[in-house]
């Protein structure tokens, strides 16, 4: 009589395949999806930076600063991981990169993903009347430290975010 070979937790070869199996499928399944979620919580909080930004910058002397220059110790951006790059150009912050332009006379902040597809992919703007736009960025325009200087062009492909907006 022929006995069955089993592994120490009493799987057979085939049962042991098996669970590796099922295992593989779930896990990339699950990695797309964890991703997204990730992309999602960046692009979240790239809105909650510009609004507290905005703040700081409403509270700031009239002339819009550099963005490096306002103070990130400010109340409104306490919680906030705020990371001055291109020697304080640029402000980074979970995936995300944030600057402050002047257009027309008024400051704008905008926002973007430090790496399309990666770190997110919804680009956004902050107008110095208070107003969110957002912008699905679906050709990676606006995209890493190479994104596009000066004001954008705030008309097509741009849609105004209700001010409770917490994702788009």
């Amino acid at each position: 009589m022929a006995t069955k070979r089993t592994t120490r937790l009493g799987l057979t070869p085939q049962g042991t395949i098996s669970i590796l199996a099922v295992a593989s499928v779930v896990v990339l399944v699950s990695l797309p999806l964890l991703r997204r979620m990730a992309m999602m919580e960046n692009q979240r909080d790239a809105l909650a930076v510009l609004r507290a930004l905005g703040d700081v910058v409403e509270a700031a002397p009239p002339g819009a600063p550099a963005i490096g220059a306002l103070p990130l110790d400010a109340p409104a951006l306490a919680t906030r991981s705020l990371e001055p790059v291109a020697g304080g150009l640029f402000l980074r912050a979970r995936g995300y990169y944030f600057d402050l332009v002047t257009d027309g006379g008024e400051p704008t902040l905008r926002a973007w993903p430090c790496e399309y597809g990666r770190t997110g992919f919804r680009s956004f703007v902050r107008t110095s009347g208070g107003a969110l736009l957002d912008h699905d960025n679906a050709e990676a325009a606006f995209s890493g430290a190479r994104a596009p200087r000066g004001p954008w062009r705030l008309d097509a492909g741009w849609r105004e975010l209700p001010q409770d907006a917490d994702y788009p």
